[in-house]
């Protein structure tokens, strides 16, 4: 690797370390596809249901309405104006937000990991921790080390159930005064990764208190937001509705609304993992980045 810079040099040793063994097997297998009679992978998390459905309209969109102007460079720094009103018209009648989403208050990204990377390189320094509650996707391990340099710090907790409790602030609390480092972000996966439970709102309201307390940045993982079951059709305890950070209003809670973000991706709701899509949604305007 002489022809790499350090930096690069250590972001590969550390990227390569840290993919799985299967992964790197197949880097010379030409076929990529996988059939529905195959095992089932849990640790994929594709949804498989509606794969059909989404392909069909997928198709449709691109036999009606693929035009040359899709091919062109983009007009926005923030996404295509087009798409950007489209994704604020899908997070304020699904997301119920408190204050309306605006296309001001999204930035569109290449996936969720991207986005999450692009908001920890820009919000930590080096060496900074970044709470998560546990149990938590392994994902954030390399999301949170391999190039903002930051380290994920679990929150732990007694009991399994306290996660979603207001026990979790108590945890918090007690992990932000106990870390060697300075800690400048906390990361709530809504609904859970991999717990599955979504967080009643009065805890969300105390999580973004706690922020506002320790003047660190709250991001809001919503991957998951339109993937939960109806809990009166489910018959399994402590089952909840979700609810997103943004129906959360940080203004009534004299909170800071520019440390709050919400990340959301195509790739479980609307089963393409493979398109990289996302949007970031955080209550500031671009006015507010301009003059910060």
């Amino acid at each position: 690797m002489d022809c790499l810079s350090r930096r690069g040099h250590s972001n590969v040793t550390k990227t390569m370390a840290q993919l799985p063994k299967a992964m790197l097997e197949n880097i010379d297998n030409d076929t990529d596809v996988r059939e529905y009679h195959e095992p089932i992978d849990l640790s994929m998390a594709e949804n498989w249901l509606i794969r059909e459905e989404v392909l069909g309209i997928g198709k449709l969109a691109i036999e009606k309405h693929f035009d040359g102007h899709h091919l062109s460079m983009p007009t926005d720094f923030w996404g295509n104006p087009r798409l950007l009103k489209l994704l604020a018209n899908l997070f304020n009648n699904y997301f119920a937000p408190k204050i309306p989403v605006q296309q001001a208050h999204i930035a569109v990204s290449s996936g969720a990991a991207t986005c999450l990377d692009t908001l920890l390189w820009n919000i930590c320094n080096e060496g900074d921790g970044v709470l998560i509650p546990g149990p938590y996707w392994n994902g954030y391990d390399v999301h949170c080390r391999n190039r903002s340099a930051t380290s994920p710090i679990l929150v732990s907790f007694p009991r399994l159930q306290d996660a979603f409790s207001m026990a979790l602030v108590t945890a918090l609390e007690k992990t932000f005064a106990s870390s060697s480092c300075t800690i400048k972000a906390l990361i709530l996966t809504n609904p859970h990764n991999p717990l599955g439970q979504c967080y009643p709102k009065p805890v969300l309201e105390e999580c973004l208190r706690f922020c506002q307390r320790r003047n660190i940045h709250l991001i809001s993982d919503e991957v998951f937001a339109l993937s939960t079951f109806n809990p009166s059709q489910v018959d399994l305890p402590e089952t909840r509705h979700f609810v997103s950070m943004l129906a959360v209003d940080p203004t009534a809670l004299d909170c800071d609304p520019g440390r709050v973000h919400v990340v959301w991706s195509m790739s479980k709701d609307f089963a393409a993992g493979g398109i990289k899509l996302v949007r970031a949604a955080a209550s500031i305007t671009k006015t507010d980045i301009y003059n910060s």
